[in-house]
């Protein structure tokens, strides 16, 4: 059996032990580069590890109608915030 899959704490450590580099600089100037899978299992894994509530399913997310449609606002935060977004400050609503 596989052990559990391990992230770094900072992101910092994150891109210096994902990092890929183009070296010769077919696809980029040099540049490193982090492969998205990478950055979706380290996202899922904070997600894990804080206690969050995405926008579409706290109590703070409101719609304001103003035209020419609604407008998502976040009380907290302000405006902007689309469903999947998510912070340690939401409360989920009730069901």
């Amino acid at each position: 059996m596989s052990e559990a899959m391990t992230f770094p704490e900072t992101v910092e450590e994150f891109m210096e032990q994902y990092k890929i580099v183009d070296k010769e600089q077919v696809y980029t100037n040099g540049a490193e580069l982090i492969p998205i899978f990478r950055m979706k299992q380290w996202f899922d894994h904070l997600e894990d590890a804080v206690h969050v509530v995405r926008c579409g399913e706290c109590i703070h997310l409101t719609h304001d109608n103003i035209a020419p449609g609604w407008r998502r606002r976040c009380e907290l935060w302000g405006d902007g915030k689309e469903e999947s977004w998510f912070c340690a400050d939401g409360e989920k609503v009730s069901e």
